[in-house]
């Protein structure tokens, strides 16, 4: 049995994204090296800020204070991040964090910034389900240009101990930014 498990677990290893690359007008994967590196799997996991804007319901997997700084960019597509996140999940029950990120991205007459502030909060019912919501401010200089708040939420079901499922929207409010959509993510770690 032990076996067939792993052999299943290995083949839907195998279907991981993990060497897309990002799309320069396109919001929703802020992602660093890590991330990048596991597919949508980062999103079930919960190990690091990255859960803030991911999958908020991953805040309170693991009980811990963190602060992380991060940054990346591809010149070649004009497009760089640097970040900030700020997690706690060892005070209480309830997993809390904030991040901030700055995105500049584009070429010449499409260059544009974004500045990015997410607060998330979640709340781990048992140890089989954690909720998860958040709340973001973006501001894009540059067109289109945009000053607006969405909402994002997600949910993590963990019906073994080793096996963690994710699910979660993303921009569910609308803002009719083409750098903003609307995008669903599953992962699985």
């Amino acid at each position: 049995m032990t076996r067939w498990l792993s052999l299943a677990f290995c083949c839907l290893a195998a279907t991981a994204a993990g060497q897309t690359s990002p799309d320069a007008t396109h919001l929703g994967e802020l992602m660093n090296a890590r991330n990048f590196a596991m597919g949508q799997a980062y999103r079930a996991h919960g190990y690091g800020t990255e859960a803030i804007d991911g999958n908020p319901a991953a805040l309170p997997l693991y009980k811990r204070y963190q602060v992380e700084l991060t940054g990346g960019g591809d010149w070649g597509l004009g497009w760089g991040l640097g970040g900030v996140g700020l997690a706690d999940s060892a005070s209480s029950d309830v997993g809390f964090g904030l991040s901030y990120h700055f995105v500049s991205y584009g070429r010449d007459e499409t260059k544009r910034s974004a500045h990015l502030t997410t607060v998330a909060a979640a709340l781990p019912i048992g140890e089989l389900f954690s909720l998860g919501l958040s709340v973001r401010h973006q501001v894009i200089v540059g067109e289109p240009h945009t000053n607006s708040v969405t909402m994002g939420a997600g949910v993590i079901v963990r019906p073994l101990q080793f096996l963690t499922l994710a699910a979660s929207g993303h921009n569910l409010i609308g803002v009719w930014n083409p750098d903003v959509r609307r995008f669903f993510s599953f992962g699985a770690s």
